[in-house]
């Protein structure tokens, strides 16, 4: 997943003539994930008003891996980014990510 990411985070680079930077930046991200098919009406419903979040994976673990993806491709080392915020929700599986240079 981490290739993949770079990847795709790299295309976007290019594609806006961006290099990577030194300059230190926050990040927010959101991984969204798919509401289990199994679950009952009122634990999707729970879902969709994020009442209920997703337990798994650990927010840390998500935060590591686009911060690793990112390495020398958006940033030059994830050393810069000196504010983190990663939030887990339930809808159409996805990963946002937001960067933002000072």
């Amino acid at each position: 997943f981490e290739h993949k990411l770079a990847a795709i985070a790299s295309n976007y680079m290019m594609l806006h003539q961006l290099e990577p930077t030194d300059r230190p930046c926050s990040m927010v991200i959101e991984a969204r994930f798919e509401i289990p098919k199994s679950w009952t009406k009122a634990k999707k419903a729970a879902a969709e008003a994020n009442e209920i979040y997703p337990q798994k994976p650990d927010a840390d673990n998500i935060a590591k891996i686009v911060l690793d993806s990112f390495n020398g491709v958006v940033f030059e080392d994830d050393a810069q980014v000196y504010d983190l915020r990663v939030a887990k929700t339930y809808g159409d599986p996805c990963l946002v990510t937001e960067v933002t240079w000072e």
